[in-house]
């Protein structure tokens, strides 16, 4: 009977693989981030008084699962927040 060829997994099986045997590295950790634009006394006169005044309105709420990655439009006059509940991200 005529040999056979030992077939190899495609190279992105073995990427795979070691990616999930990899340590995660953090890209940054929030003390990392670089400052706020605009004063500090702009975000203390915008975010809580805007909540408990009724002016700012949650649009959208996401949660992005670990190891995916999501993306969103923010209209011209909108304010949006990150907040890392489980963590620092990681590339």
């Amino acid at each position: 009977p005529p040999k056979r060829k030992k077939l190899t997994p495609p190279k992105h099986t073995k990427r795979r693989e070691l990616a999930r045997k990899t340590k995660p590295i953090p890209c940054y950790k929030v003390e990392q981030l670089p400052p706020k634009y605009g004063s500090k006394k702009l975000y203390e006169n915008i975010l809580p008084n805007a909540v408990v005044s009724g002016k700012a309105i949650l649009v959208e709420s996401l949660t992005i699962p670990a190891r995916s990655a999501v993306s969103w439009k923010v209209p011209a006059g909108h304010l949006w927040r990150i907040v890392c509940t489980e963590g620092p991200q990681v590339a």
